[in-house]
Formats: structure tokens, C-alpha cells, sequence
């Protein structure tokens, strides 16, 4: 069970969504850069199957064990996930793309 990476123009799938919880956070250390990074693990069911011990992969630092999380699921293979907050990332690319070509064009407008 995993959780896939998002292509530029989101997710190729329609996903459902289902409650999981946080059953730990799991610290690992990068010596590369000398920092901490954190992976939530969930529980999660759907359709009465159980699906345990699941990396979420969208942290952050007002996350506790016990805690509520959306995940959303693909409906052909439920093990497959995302973390909530997914959805908006074609949209964060679409608006810093925007931002940028309009910051082009006016530098070229003043030359």
C-alpha cells in the first residue's frame, strides 16, 4: 500500500473519500540536509476491509495520534490513497504559472 505522487495536471482517477485515523508518526532523520521529517501512519476501512498501518504522507506539525484525517481512495483499488489537500495542487501549479507569465510579461513591457 502506497501513495502515489501527483502529476502536474492531478490525479488521472476519480477518488473517493473515507475517515482514517493517525495511529503513529513515524520521525525519520535526513543527514543531507540535518532535519527531521515525519510520516503519519493510518488506519483506515472501507467496505468492511481493514487496511492498516498505512503511510499517509501529508504532515503537518497540529497532527496527533487518535486524530481524524480525510483519505481519499481510488474505488477500484482502495489500497491505493491520497492525502487530503491533493486535489488542490493542479490548481497551486496553475496559479504560480499565471503569476509568472504576467512578471514576464511586464519586465519585457518596460525594457
Amino acid at each position: 500500500m502506497s501513495i502515489s505522487l501527483i502529476g502536474i495536471f492531478g490525479p488521472k482517477k476519480d477518488y473517493l473519500t473515507t475517515k482514517g485515523i493517525i495511529i503513529d508518526i513515524v520521525e525519520s532523520y535526513d543527514a543531507t540536509d540535518d532535519s527531521n521529517s515525519y510520516t503519519p501512519i493510518i488506519n483506515y476501512s472501507i467496505n468492511g476491509i481493514e487496511y492498516k498501518n498505512v503511510e499517509y504522507g501529508a504532515y503537518n506539525s497540529s497532527m496527533n495520534i487518535g486524530d481524524e484525517v480525510l483519505v481519499y481512495y481510488e474505488a477500484d483499488n482502495p489500497a491505493h490513497i491520497q492525502a487530503e489537500g491533493f486535489e488542490k495542487v493542479p490548481f497551486v501549479v496553475l496559479g504560480v504559472s499565471i503569476i509568472s507569465i504576467i512578471i514576464l510579461i511586464i519586465m519585457f513591457i518596460k525594457k
